[in-house]
Order: structure tokens, then C-alpha cells, then sequence
């Protein structure tokens, strides 16, 4: 991950002529790219701001909906995957310490090709059933509970109590079923997590603008071990893909198009490719950064 000036030629943090920075997020294609000039950098999606879900006197009800969406990405790429609420990535939850915090996961995707059986310990075979799981949050398993399968059809309420000594945090969210929890993160099944104290707040961060900017990683090399394709168990479809892949136990049909035949990585922002932030010249700005990605996926140390 790198933020660059797209004024300047030559990578790093440049400044603009009028006064304004105009900074991007690069994937590993465009790492090495050089921004000509502001028509170059307007190109660049501004960056999309995910729906946040905020709690209100210290409660916050929410309901995360898992549901096939379709998605379109750089380069005409379009794909049908697992999304909470349509989205992709999924709304932003914003709590305060103290918090009662109840979330409603309902899974309202098709059923399982393979009933799962009384003796069985993974879920592998049932990727359409889920669970939650809040990443770093201080909760017992029975809050917490990531031993809960949901199944299609079926839904499940997770309680918590945001703990009081809880500071301004960054968190996130996901699937967290044994067996298919990395398939379906890797789809796109994730979500920042605020936490947000107001003492903490307006000591350190007072009027600053800020962007949670939740970062995913796709791989669109046939020959990669975390290919779309193979990792979510797509069918690619007739040629010019070079090796195509069977449904197999996905239930899910990816339907992929990708008419420029790309190949490479892309790493994205929010959802987006190299999506820009607009700032007032010696701004600063808070980004939030939780890493979403799965699969067999590092990002490049920086040149």
C-alpha cells in the first residue's frame, strides 16, 4: 500500500501548485506508475465512504444481511460473491465504550449443495452457512460466539457490551466459520469496527477529517494459488480462461466477466482501485486501515 501525490512525477508526497494534495491508493500494478498531471489524477474514483451504523445514547441495533451480490472492480472485472448488506466491503459500525451493542445476523443465501452430517467437525463442504466474529473486541465466546454455524434460511442475534476501558479503537468484523471463513472473507465479507471515545477524541484527533478505508486484496493470475476463480470455487466459464474451475461445493456462481483478460493483482480500497482523498495543502488527515485481506496474499514492502 503506498499514498502518493498524483501531481508529482516522481512519486512521494509532492505538493501542488494551488495548494492541494491529491493522493491516491496503489496497487501493486500501479505502484510504479508516474501521475503526468491533474487530468491523470482525476481519473481516480474519489474514495467511497462506507455506510456507517452509529450508536446512539450508547445502543446500537444492527443487522448484517448476507446475501449474493453482484460487484464490479478496475479493468470491466465484474463477479457475483457473498456481501453483508449488498456492500462490499460492509457497512462501518461506530460504537462508543459502554455500548449495548446487538447485531442480527441473518444469512439469507441459497442452500447447501452437501447436507452436513452429525459427525462432522468442518464446515467445509457448507460454504453458504456463516457466522460473526468482531476481531480484536474484549467479549467472552459466548458473546463473541464463533462456534455457531447459521445455516441458509437461518439467522442468529450476537450481544455485546462494548467494555468501558475500551479507548478510541479500530476493529473489524467477518466471517468466522471453520472451514469457510476464509473463502468467504476473501469474497469480500468484512467490516470496520470504530470504537470511538470522546475524551480520546477531542484530546488528539479534534477536527480532523478522517477515512476508515477498509483495504482487500483480489488475485486475477489463473496461475496463483489465491486466483478468484480457484479460491472462491467459481465456475470461469468457456475459454479464453486458461483453466477453467468447476462449482464444486461453492453454490455460488461467480459468474465472472473480465473482458480486458486481466492478470494481475489488485489491491482495493473501500472496494475501489486506486480511489483519491482530496486534502488542503499541510492537512492532516486520520485514515483507519483495517487489513481485510485473506487468501495466500503479503503486500510488497515499499520500494
Amino acid at each position: 500500500l503506498r499514498v502518493t501525490d498524483s501531481r508529482s512525477r516522481g512519486g512521494g508526497l509532492g505538493l501542488a501548485r494551488e495548494g492541494v494534495r491529491f493522493f491516491t491508493v496503489e496497487s501493486r500494478e500501479g505502484a510504479d506508475r508516474n501521475m503526468a498531471d491533474i487530468s491523470e489524477a482525476a481519473a481516480h474514483p474519489p474514495l467511497r465512504h462506507m455506510p456507517v451504523a452509529a450508536s446512539v445514547h450508547r445502543n446500537l441495533h444492527a443487522e448484517l444481511r448476507v446475501k449474493v451480490g453482484r460487484v464490479c472492480v478496475a479493468h470491466g472485472i465484474c463477479f457475483n460473491t457473498r456481501t453483508y448488506n449488498g456492500m462490499f466491503p460492509g457497512p462501518t459500525l461506530q460504537v462508543r465504550p459502554g455500548t449495548n451493542l446487538t447485531v442480527d445476523l441473518i444469512n439469507d443465501l441459497g442452500p447447501n449443495k452437501t447436507p452436513i452430517s452429525s459427525n462432522q467437525t468442518s464446515y467445509a463442504a457448507q460454504p453458504n452457512s456463516t457466522n460473526l466474529h468482531i476481531h480484536g473486541i474484549r467479549a467472552s465466546p459466548r458473546h463473541d460466539n464463533t462456534f455457531v454455524a447459521v445455516p441458509p434460511g437461518d439467522g442468529y442475534r450476537y450481544t455485546y457490551i462494548v467494555n468501558n476501558q475500551t479507548g478510541s479503537s479500530l476493529l473489524w468484523y467477518h466471517a468466522h466459520l471453520e472451514g469457510t471463513s476464509s473463502m468467504q472473507l476473501y469474497g469480500g465479507m468484512a467490516g470496520a469496527f470504530v470504537v470511538k471515545d470522546n475524551a480520546q477524541e477531542n484530546a488528539y484527533f479534534k477536527d480532523w477529517p478522517e477515512a476508515v478505508v477498509l483495504v482487500q486484496q483480489l488475485v486475477f493470475d489463473p496461475l496463483h494459488a489465491s486466483y478468484f476463480g480457484k479460491y472462491m470455487q467459481c465456475d470461469e466459464g468457456p475459454p479464453p480462461h486458461p483453466h477453467p474451475v468447476p462449482i464444486g461445493n461453492s453454490a455460488l456462481d461467480c459468474a465472472i466477466e473480465n473482458p480486458s483478460n486481466f492478470t494481475g493483482w489488485m489491491l482495493l480500497a473501500n472496494g475501489q482501485f486506486e480511489p483519491q482523498v482530496e486534502l488542503v495543502e499541510d492537512q492532516l488527515i486520520r485514515l483507519r486501515l483495517p487489513n481485510a485481506m485473506s487468501g495466500s496474499l503479503n503486500l510488497p514492502p515499499p520500494p
